[in-house]
């Protein structure tokens, strides 16, 4: 991901998930217990989900990833046909939106 995505689209923050590293700067999640108290929730690790995700990101970083789907350069126009190509329902009806 970082030789063929991450760095040729100048995404300098965007990393995998890692349960064991603290990232500075990082959203803190919490947990409601029982008596609707919020607390700090635990580390979630998320490593499993690298082939679909699983990975952190910032705002700006998430800007240029979605800008690079807009134009072949990342993807192959014949990609991006398939991408943004209406889908179907079960009945047949078109959906109006890709994947």
């Amino acid at each position: 991901m970082s030789a063929h995505v991450f760095r040729p689209l100048g995404l300098t923050h965007t990393a995998p998930d890692r349960a064991d590293s603290l990232i500075l700067g990082r959203t803190q999640f919490y947990d409601r217990d029982s008596a609707g108290r919020y607390h700090i929730a635990p580390p979630v690790d998320n490593s499993y989900k690298w082939a679909g995700g699983g990975f952190v990101s910032t705002a700006e970083d998430l800007v240029k990833f979605g800008s690079a789907l807009l134009e072949p350069g990342l993807l192959q126009p014949e990609t991006l046909d398939l991408l943004f190509t209406s889908q179907r329902t079960s009945a047949g009806e078109q959906t109006g939106y890709g994947v």
